[in-house]
C-alpha cells in the first residue's frame, strides 16, 4: 500500500511540474510539494513510535505520520539527509525517534535553464548505500532519485547515460527518474 500512496503522490507532483514548470524555481518548490502530496496520501498512517528517548522527551508515546522532510540517514553519524523520507513502521527502540531508518526516501534535483543544476549522481549512490544497509539488517526500502529538469537545460540530457526505460516504483530496491517538460522516464 505505501508504494501505491508514493507512486500516486510522486505521480501528481510530476504532472504539476510538467504542466507549470515554471512555479518550481528550486529544488525545495519541488520538495515541498512532494512532501504535502505524500502527506495527504498518509494521512491515515501512522504507528505508534518504540524509540528510546520518545517517552522521556514527549512525556508519552505517540502514534506519528512517518512522511518526513530533511530527515537524517542512520549511517553511522553521517550529517547526510533525505529530501523527503517515510519511516519504516519497524522502529528501532534503541535509536532516538528522529534518527529511526526510512522505509522509504526520495532525493530531488532541480536543472535550471541557464546551467545551473547538480548531477543526481551522488544522491543515486546515497540511496543505494541506504538500501544495502536496510538489506544488511533485514528491512525493506525504497529509494528514489529525481532528476527535474526545466525547458531549456533539456540539452544536458545527453550527460545523463543509460538504458531509458518506463518509470518503476522499486518494493526493495533503487530507482532514477528524470522529468522533463513533456517525459517522464526512469534511466537504467
Amino acid at each position: 500500500m505505501l508504494i501505491q500512496q508514493l507512486k500516486q503522490a510522486i505521480s501528481e507532483t510530476v504532472s504539476e511540474f510538467m504542466t507549470y514548470p515554471v512555479d518550481f524555481l528550486y529544488e525545495s518548490d519541488i520538495q515541498s510539494l512532494l512532501f504535502a502530496k505524500l502527506r495527504h496520501e498518509m494521512r491515515d498512517v501512522r504507528f505508534r513510535s518504540e524509540a528510546k528517548d520518545v517517552q522521556r522527551f514527549f512525556k508519552f508515546v505517540p502514534n506519528i505520520n512517518p512522511v518526513k522532510t530533511e530527515y537524517p540517514l542512520s549511517l553511522n553519524g553521517s550529517r547526510a539527509r533525505f529530501d523527503v523520507a517515510v519511516l519504516s513502521n519497524q522502529q528501532d527502540p534503541t535509536l532516538k525517534i528522529w534518527n529511526q531508518f526510512c522505509r522509504i526516501a526520495i532525493e530531488i534535483k532541480l536543472w535550471q535553464p541557464d546551467g545551473t543544476g547538480a548531477l543526481p549522481f551522488d544522491d543515486l549512490k546515497k540511496l543505494q548505500t541506504y538500501c544495502q544497509l536496510c538489506n544488511s539488517n533485514k528491512r525493506a526500502f525504497t529509494g528514489i532519485a529525481m532528476l527535474f529538469v526545466h525547458p531549456g537545460a533539456e540539452q544536458w540530457l545527453k550527460s545523463i547515460s543509460g538504458i531509458e526505460s518506463e518509470v518503476s516504483f522499486p518494493y526493495d530496491d533503487v530507482a532514477f527518474h528524470v522529468v522533463g517538460s513533456s517525459r517522464w522516464y526512469e534511466v537504467r
